[in-house]
């Protein structure tokens, strides 16, 4: 068991709290997010407070603690960061969104809805944060994350056939109702302060809006979830159309 707080490995440890040191893997907590990553063969250290003589690293309560920053926790891993080369069949793009929580967010309703991939501008908050990994639950894993060049990534999914929709206020505004889902189609959805950026309207096929009383905006991650829920269940009503 290790019990010093200097312990190079637990120093090495401590770091993956820095997004620069978590290029291959990350920091891990919670029973039920561990299962998953296990589940998903992403596992690749688990780390316990106590004693054993088997591949697990044990450490002191203290030790933990300095490991998660948090007090109490009794279980934690360092998970492989997942990969996947196919090509999404519905996905949302993300511009600049700054608050890990409602990255989070997103990523449990992509789950909900059938929305296979979530895109992130290279700008984005950390996935890897706390606050996105404990919003997102378990979804963390069955949603295909990515930080890529959002110009270039819209591009790509226009020339294999993909539908993009805008959201956003602009003159050719359509409301969701107006619109139609198609089996190959992607959402952008932009900054929580200042929305998707301008150049991203002209590269969208439409921009379209939440028809809204009484209010003018709604939070990024709420507005995302009303959207991908509308989508997924015209969807279903006409599964054929592409």
């Amino acid at each position: 068991m290790i019990t010093s707080l200097t312990n190079k490995k637990i120093k090495e440890l401590v770091k993956l709290h820095q997004k620069k040191y978590r290029k291959d893997f990350y920091l891990l907590t919670g029973d039920d997010m561990i299962a998953k990553a296990s589940k998903c063969n992403l596992l690749k250290q688990l780390i316990v407070v106590g004693d054993g003589d088997d591949e697990n690293l044990y450490v002191s309560q203290e030790v933990m603690d300095k490991i998660t920053k948090r007090t109490g926790i009794k279980k934690a891993a360092v998970v492989y960061r997942k990969t996947d080369s196919d090509m999404p069949k519905r996905c949302v793009l993300l511009d600049s969104l700054a608050d890990p929580q409602n990255i989070g967010m997103i990523i449990k309703a992509a789950a909900a809805f059938d929305f296979d991939t979530v895109y992130l501008s290279e700008d984005c908050a950390d996935i890897y944060h706390e606050k996105c990994l404990s919003a997102a639950g378990e979804s963390f894993f069955d949603v295909r994350l990515e930080s890529v060049d959002l110009d270039q990534k819209i591009d790509e999914l226009k020339k294999v056939g993909f539908r993009i929709y805008a959201t956003g206020l602009r003159r050719n505004t359509k409301e969701l109702y107006q619109t139609h889902s198609f089996a190959k189609m992607a959402i952008i959805m932009g900054n929580e302060g200042h929305g998707i950026k301008e150049r991203y309207y002209d590269l969208a096929d439409e921009v379209v809006k939440i028809p809204m009383e009484n209010i003018d905006s709604l939070n990024v991650a709420v507005a995302c979830g009303i959207v991908m829920e509308y989508y997924a269940n015209r969807g279903r009503e006409n599964s054929s159309r592409l």
